[in-house]
């Protein structure tokens, strides 16, 4: 069977079908830091399960979707990534390991000149400081949606499920605290919305 590259962008639809429903979707790149100089890739989430191969220092890793728990104590789904060209190799890498000799990346927020290309609502203002905006979804509903405008009467675009990474690039400068209307940038979809900031984890410097 040959090679799959496919760019990371799109392929996280494509990947994350044969995911557990008991994973939280983390949907971030990573780096294989071990002292060992090595990690195991394994089939399956524990230290019992078949050595697939070993990951060394360097690789790059496609983080799917992990237990839930503290980030660097858990058992993730991966897929091993070209770090030339941030593309996956779905047949030679996709498997488990355990993330406590990952370091995790923070993908770029878009530009505020990129978010006022979007068509901004009147009253938005773009964060100030981009990189502290990474959010996660965080429903009661177990989802959130994300709609072209920020009301309830404009159109939902999509569901957001728990657990999507999102940048929050722009708020309403009207309003403040939890509960206020926000703009975000999916990560990894590219998708660009509006929704409440009560629906979203605060903000985590460790992300």
């Amino acid at each position: 069977m040959p090679r799959l590259p496919t760019v990371v962008l799109l392929l996280w639809g494509a990947v994350a079908i044969a995911q557990p429903s008991d994973r939280v979707a983390v949907n971030l790149l990573a780096t294989v830091r071990s002292d060992d100089g090595y990690l195991n890739l394994r089939d399956g989430p524990s230290s019992r399960t078949r050595v697939e191969r070993r990951l060394p220092n360097g690789q790059r890793l496609l983080v799917l979707g992990c237990e839930p728990g503290r980030q660097g104590a858990r058992w993730c789904d991966v897929a091993a990534v070209d770090g030339v060209d941030d593309v996956v190799d779905v047949e030679y890498g996709r498997g488990h390991v355990y993330d406590a000799e990952l370091v995790y990346d923070r993908a770029a927020p878009p530009r505020p000149t990129t978010v006022a290309g979007a068509g901004v609502a009147p009253g938005f203002r773009a964060e100030a400081q981009p990189w502290t905006g990474y959010r996660q979804v965080e429903s009661a509903d177990g989802y959130v949606n994300l709609r072209s405008g920020p009301s309830t009467n404009d159109g939902v675009m999509r569901r957001m499920t728990n657990g999507q990474g999102v940048w929050v690039v722009a708020h309403d400068a009207r309003a403040r605290g939890p509960g206020r209307w926000v703009l975000l940038y999916t990560l990894y979809d590219g998708d660009l919305g509006y929704a409440y900031d009560a629906e979203l984890t605060a903000d985590d410097h460790e992300h």
